[in-house]
């Protein structure tokens, strides 16, 4: 997998005469093809800063499987597009709870070529918004790391509200210093302005979600009053 800078079709437990008739397709287009067994193993490896599509066969019991060892539905979206492969027969109840789990697409046999590559194109473009926020995820935790103990104590407390003297007198400093510490941490993370600190704060796991910004407070106040 490493080395791998494009996006990733996985072929999940095809029969041999359709894996290799597939992989060859899209090979044509010059997507990079692996298979794989069990749908479980492509969510667990799959490089999540990598836009990526798995087909799975229905028939394999591949899909079923791996519903059956998780939550289901999964508590949050699967790392990559999931567009899932059945026989004609199949009835409108399955094909509506496989859309249910979070499914990209599902495809009827026999299969299509233009109709398969441009599904696959699809879910790709899907899933490149996907990667590109994990890949921001990462730079972003990237960067918290390189920060001092004291820095992080100085952003939870920014990122949770307050003016610079409410979070002085929290920590035990001086305002001067929180101002200090506040530009830094802009400077260190690349964050333009507060409420960009902020969310870096809420996306880096620092607090649970968004807090109400000092002026948007200000107004609930006002309101209240």
């Amino acid at each position: 997998m490493q080395g791998h800078i494009g996006p990733m079709v996985y072929l999940v437990g095809m029969e041999a005469e359709e894996k290799h008739r597939l992989a060859a397709l899209l090979h044509s287009v010059e997507l990079t093809v692996e298979d794989r067994f069990g749908l479980d193993e492509v969510c667990r490896t799959h490089p999540a800063e990598l836009p990526g599509c798995a087909l799975i066969d229905l028939e394999s019991g591949a899909f079923s499987q791996f519903q059956s060892e998780h939550s289901i539905p999964w508590p949050q979206p699967p790392p990559l597009s999931l567009v899932v492969i059945g026989e004609a027969g199949v009835d409108v109840r399955t094909a509506v709870e496989i859309m249910r789990q979070n499914a990209f697409d599902f495809l009827i046999r026999p299969l299509n070529d233009q109709q398969l590559l441009d599904c696959v194109h699809r879910a790709l473009r899907h899933d490149e918004e996907r990667a590109a926020e994990a890949a921001a995820r990462r730079n972003l935790m990237s960067r918290l790391a390189m920060l001092t103990p004291r820095e992080r104590e100085v952003l939870t407390a920014v990122v949770e509200g307050g003016s610079n003297q409410e979070v002085a007198i929290r920590l035990g400093i001086s305002p001067k210093t929180v101002e200090v510490h506040r530009t830094r941490l802009q400077r260190k993370l690349g964050a333009q302005c507060y409420p960009e600190l902020v969310r870096m704060g809420v996306l880096g796991g620092l607090i649970p979600e968004v807090p109400a910004l000092p002026a948007e407070e200000d107004e609930r106040k006002s309101a209240r009053g």
